[in-house]
Formats: structure tokens, sequence, C-alpha cells
């Protein structure tokens, strides 16, 4: 009883905030039960770099001016919202069928942190839906936290025969595996484990490109090494946009999407960067932003450690750290 006690408010504080679990041994660059390899110290960390940027700009004394990062924002992570060219369908329903998804489990975690489903969400999970997929602040940690169960439980060829596939039963304890806990199985136990979303060959190598060249700014692995939950969430986005008929831009846009709600500090330092080099990040390719060079760990730490001005920005959640 106490163990579950444990793991509940476990879970509740990972929902809440959007954090990275863990509990095996962690290795540079990759995230495990114990966090992202986020040293607090390091520069080139998310945390580390978003501290670097805090200590300089009370160095500096400098003030944003907050109609200017109001703007910033709202050009990166509209409050509005941004629909996808994407639907839900009955994906997550076959998630739940799948034991990724246990409701009771979800409800109790929902009732812990004194909320309940929404009836849009509780027909997501039981019926399906036909509408398109949006992101709002509102609902970016809920759509992370389907994505990551998505991503996890369907069978695909990125999580058998790819990078994460080496780690032979270390792989169960990575943060996107050994870090779920509502399903009716271990998070190792479901990985890879349904067959959910059915593509073409021409499909998976649309997903397998994609997931090769986009990244997160909480660690520096692709896509296509989902060893957190944020790629787990990025990569079902992938593989449900490829399914039915999208381009690998339209894909690439729509990950930037959802990073830039995730992760919205990561992405309007972003813009501030590319705004006092004379660019726009509206004018920026979505995959180039979504590369090694802006959105790894490493990459946005030595944009934050570069900003002249720190942008004051309102979110509603957290990092993969936790």
């Amino acid at each position: 009883m106490a163990a579950k006690l444990i793991l509940g408010l476990f879970l509740a504080a990972m929902v809440a905030l959007g954090g990275c679990l863990g509990q095996a041994e962690k290795k540079a660059g990759q995230c495990t039960l114990e966090g992202c390899t986020m040293d607090v110290n390091d520069e080139n960390s998310v945390q580390g770099a978003n501290n670097a940027i805090a200590a300089k700009g009370q160095e500096r004394n400098i003030v944003a001016e907050k109609s200017h990062d109001e703007l910033l924002q709202e050009k990166v992570a509209p409050s509005k919202g941004v629909v996808l060219p994407v639907k839900w369908g009955d994906v997550l329903v076959k998630a739940v069928e799948a034991g990724a998804i246990d409701l009771n489990t979800y409800n109790a975690l929902l009732a812990r942190n004194r909320t309940k489903f929404t009836p849009e969400h509780e027909k997501l999970l039981l019926e399906g839906s036909d509408e398109n997929i949006s992101f709002t602040p509102e609902n970016a940690y809920f759509n992370l936290t389907m994505l990551w169960a998505l991503g996890l439980v369907n069978d695909n060829p990125i999580l058998t025969k790819g990078k994460i596939s080496e780690y032979g039963e270390q792989k169960a304890y990575f943060a996107s595996t050994g870090g779920w806990g509502l399903g009716r199985r271990t998070g190792g136990e479901l990985l890879a484990s349904a067959k959910i979303i059915i593509f073409t060959p021409e499909q998976q190598k649309i997903v397998e490109e994609v997931a090769a060249n986009t990244y997160r700014p909480c660690c520096s692995n692709p896509t296509g090494f989902p060893d957190c939950n944020h790629g787990m969430a990025a990569l079902a986005l992938a593989e449900l946009m490829a399914s039915q008929g999208a381009t690998m831009e339209q894909i690439y846009e729509a990950l930037l999407v959802a990073n830039s709600y995730w992760f919205t500090q990561n992405y309007v330092s972003i813009a501030q960067y590319l705004e006092e080099n004379g660019k726009d990040f509206s004018s920026i390719d979505s995959k180039e932003l979504l590369g090694y060079d802006y959105s790894s760990q490493n990459g946005f730490g030595r944009i934050g450690n570069s900003l002249k001005n720190i942008p004051k920005v309102n979110v509603k959640g957290s990092t993969c750290a936790n």
C-alpha cells in the first residue's frame, strides 16, 4: 500500500510538471528514471543554461520589455492555440485496450491532483475523435502524456531495432519506459507491444528521417532515441501524422509546435536569439529549428549563454528535469 502511495505521488509530480522520471544509472545525454542528465552547474544543460541566463540578467540588470516578450511568446506558442493537420482518431482507444493507459489509475491520479477528466478527454480515450489535434497552453501536457503512452506502446522498428533496443534489459529503465506508470503493465513491458499505427514502407521512411533529425532541449538525443517522455511523445506525433498522409514538412512544423508548447521558455529564448541576430523565428525552417544546433540540450545551451536580453515567459509547465 505504501509503495503504491509513493508511486502515485511520484506520478502526480510527473504529470503535473511534465517531468522525466528515473531509477537507472544515468549516462551523459540520456534520460533515466532519475532524470535527463540536467546538471544545474552545466551551462550546456537546459537548467544550467537557464540558470546562466538568469544570472546574466541579474548581473546586467536587464529588464525585458513585457509587451515585447508577450509578442515573442505569442509568435512561438500562441495563447489561442494551434490546430495541427492530424486527427486522434481511435489510437488512444487502442492504447487503452493495449493496456498502455489504465483509466482507473489515471482517474485516481487526477483525483489526487483535485482535477478530473474533461468530457473531451474522456471521449478521446473511450470513443476516439475525428477532430484535429490542437495545442494550447492548457492542453499541452495532456497531449504530452497521451502521446507518450502512444509512442511507448506502438510497435515500430525505431523501438525494436533502433538505438534504444541496444540497451537490452536496461531499456526498461529509461525515463520514457520506467517512468511510465499509468498502464496495466510496466513501461518496459509495454514498449513496442501493440500494432496500433500501421504504415506503408514510404511512411515508415518519413518517420525514420524525421526522428533522426529532430531534438528536444532536455536531451542531446534525437527523437529516434526516445529515452525521455518528450522524445517518445514526439515519435508518436510523427508516426500518427505520417500514417495519415502528412508530408515531411508538415510533420516538422507540427513537432516544432509541440516542442514550443512543451519547452516554451527555451523556444522563446531561441526566438530572442534569432531576433538579436537579425532573423525572425517565423521565417526559419522548422527542420532547422528542430535540429541539433537549436533544439538539443547542447545546442540550446550555447544559444542561451549568448543572449543579450532575457525574455520573460509565462509558462504553465516545466522542462524534462524533475
